[in-house]
């Protein structure tokens, strides 16, 4: 994944943070040091996870294991409400081209 495409985004990637289910927009991702991956069209979980890894610098040992993201689910006054959502296949994954 060289750089950005029209059939591709980048993804922030919050590595090592929390999850907080109940805050004013729903769901929120929270990290000191996010980092980030270009996500194509194309791209298979296993790609994806091991793009992760490799930006993390993680060794044979450390792998990605869960990967979740936020999709909105309601529009409301104060904003939009976002809900997790936890990507564990290749199908899951093409979701965000079609959101």
């Amino acid at each position: 994944m060289d750089g950005a495409r029209e059939d591709s985004f980048l993804a922030l990637v919050y590595h090592n943070g929390k999850i907080k289910k109940r805050t004013s927009e729903g769901v929120r991702f929270k990290c000191e040091c996010p980092t980030n991956v270009f996500i194509s069209a194309g791209t298979s979980l296993a790609d994806l996870q091991a793009s992760i890894e490799l930006r993390l610098g993680l060794d044979a040992r450390k792998r990605v294991s869960h990967i979740f993201y936020r999709v909105p689910v309601a529009v409301v006054s104060s904003g939009v409400k976002y809900d997790r959502f936890s990507v564990e296949s290749d199908e899951d994954l093409q979701v965000l081209f079609h959101y």
